[in-house]
């Protein structure tokens, strides 16, 4: 006799390693990948106290150094800010989209006008 049941979590290697609780959230999102040389827009995914997760149409390498600026739409649920951080990963959505996920290293500023400008290629 056959067995056709499958295991669920066979060759399922991801293992949780947030520290903190993540929230959806909607707002627009402003980065700065290094080695790019332009800004880019994007739009939020969900983000916690240690990282971010946005859709973006460009694809990012993984342990690329990137700067962040979060907008506070009109119906954000974010708080406004400027953080440093690094790609943990880049995964594609099959549609030209990317979800692109950041882990903070350090908050340049909080509540931050909305046309603030980070100096690209300055280390933060």
């Amino acid at each position: 006799m056959s067995d056709n049941s499958r295991d669920d979590n066979a060759g399922n290697d991801f293992i949780e390693k947030r520290k903190y609780k993540r929230f959806e959230g909607n707002g627009s999102v402003h980065y700065f990948a290094r080695g790019t040389g332009n800004w880019s827009d994007a739009e939020l995914e969900n983000y916690s106290a240690g990282g971010i997760c946005f859709r973006s149409s460009e694809t990012l390498r993984q342990d690329t150094k990137i700067t962040i600026q979060i907008k506070r739409d009109f119906n954000s649920t974010v708080p406004a800010m400027a953080v440093s951080g690094v790609v943990v990963r880049c995964v594609s959505d099959g549609d030209h989209q990317y979800k692109i996920a950041c882990k903070f290293n350090k908050t340049l500023s909080e509540n931050p006008p909305i046309y603030l400008r980070l100096m690209p290629g300055r280390s933060y």
